[in-house]
């Protein structure tokens, strides 16, 4: 069995909170599990796998919302939505502060909004976020980086090939048609700075639509 390992670390910023998958076991586990794991020894000549060998890396897989090298073993296993490796200090997250409305940068409100409708995409497209298992948390330092708009685009076009929720089938078309127009401002960016007006223009036109808010019609 998986179990989440959390750690807090105090930082000159705030408390760090780390969690992983990993599969150590509780001492009154272990007896249990060297019981079964012996059965099934014994019975079809398996041998236990190292718990390593689930966090290698396997290239050109794409189960769920990862993409190309970023997939491990345990990923096609069992599920995507874990961290299987303890992350390092530099992967870390830092404390969220909170900014009044106030204050916001005009840059600032050009990012956030740019990153609203690449959620709100997302959502539409996500059965755990549809089902309200899961919520969209994006971080950001205030800066928008071309990198990361083609990694969440890559991601768009996973679960639109094909859309499993109501929203998303229903709004296909008009998803992939946003996600083009997109996909094309990107590659005019040169990615330094703040976004260009026009995908700021996009994003504010794509949440002003109301596409993703809407509940789908019900077929005749």
């Amino acid at each position: 069995m998986s179990r989440s390992t959390s750690f807090i670390d105090i930082t000159p910023v705030g408390l760090v909170r780390r969690e992983y998958a990993d599969f150590d076991l509780l001492p009154d586990e272990q007896p249990c599990a060297e019981w079964i794991s012996g059965d099934i020894e014994a019975t079809f000549g398996c041998e236990r796998m190292p718990p390593e060998i689930g966090t290698v890396l396997v290239p050109d897989v794409m189960p769920g919302l990862r993409l190309p090298g970023e997939v491990r073993l345990y990923d096609c296993l069992f599920t995507d939505y874990h961290t299987w490796v303890e992350p390092s200090p530099s992967d870390e997250r830092v404390p969220g502060v909170r900014i009044e409305e106030s204050n916001l940068t005009e840059v600032l409100i050009a990012v956030l909004t740019v990153l609203a409708a690449l959620c709100h995409i997302l959502r539409t497209l996500m059965p755990e976020m549809q089902s309200g298992s899961c919520c969209c948390v994006v971080e950001t330092d205030g800066v928008l980086r071309k990198e990361h708009l083609i990694e969440a685009l890559a991601k768009i076009h996973v679960l639109l090939e094909p859309p499993i929720t109501p929203c998303g089938i229903a709004a296909k078309r008009e998803l992939e048609a946003a996600t083009r127009e997109l996909e094309a401002l990107v590659a005019g960016w040169d990615g330094e700075g703040e976004p260009p007006v026009s995908m700021v223009a996009w994003a504010s036109s794509f949440l002003a639509s109301g596409l993703v808010d809407s509940e789908p019609e019900a077929s005749s």
